[in-house]
Parts: C-alpha cells; structure tokens; sequence
C-alpha cells in the first residue's frame, strides 16, 4: 500500500487520468465557470473554494472521476451561494 502525501500549500495539487496527471488550476476553473455566466470575481471564488475543498481532502493527486463527481455533488450547493445565469 502506498503511504498517502498530504499536501503543504506549495505542492500543486494534480488531476489524474489514465496515464497522465495535470496540476489542478483555479484560473482554468475559473475561466470556465465564467464561460457558464458566473461573473469573474464569484468564478473565482468558487475556484478557491474548489481547491480548499481539494487541498482537505489530505492528498496531492484526485483522480479526475473522483473530481468530476465530487464536483458535481458540489454544485447544487455552490449554486446556491453563488448567484449566475448558467444552468
């Protein structure tokens, strides 16, 4: 069993899928939830919250279909706190 690497403010956090991992990026989400309609500075943070969330969950890697649906349990709720025109 692999021990579990907690992450300290400065290891980025990263995105697993298939073979590959990417760092977790609020920018990127960010950009993308104002694609939605939220405006930017609420896009943003929803986006430091997202990471919050990912840096507590106590590990440096998310798989991404564990993040898909994590995120998507979250979003009801992140609707409801943060007003925007996007579905």
């Amino acid at each position: 069993m692999k021990d579990v690497q907690h992450p300290s403010p400065s290891d980025p956090i990263h995105i697993v899928s298939n073979d590959h991992a990417i760092p977790f990026s609020k920018g990127l989400l960010a950009e993308s939830l104002t694609a939605t309609g939220l405006p930017p500075e609420r896009a943003y943070r929803v986006a430091m919250e997202v990471e919050c969330c990912l840096m507590d969950g106590g590990s440096v890697a998310c798989l991404w279909t564990s993040c898909r649906d994590w995120f998507g349990a979250l979003w009801p709720s992140l609707r409801g706190r943060f007003s925007w025109s996007g579905t």
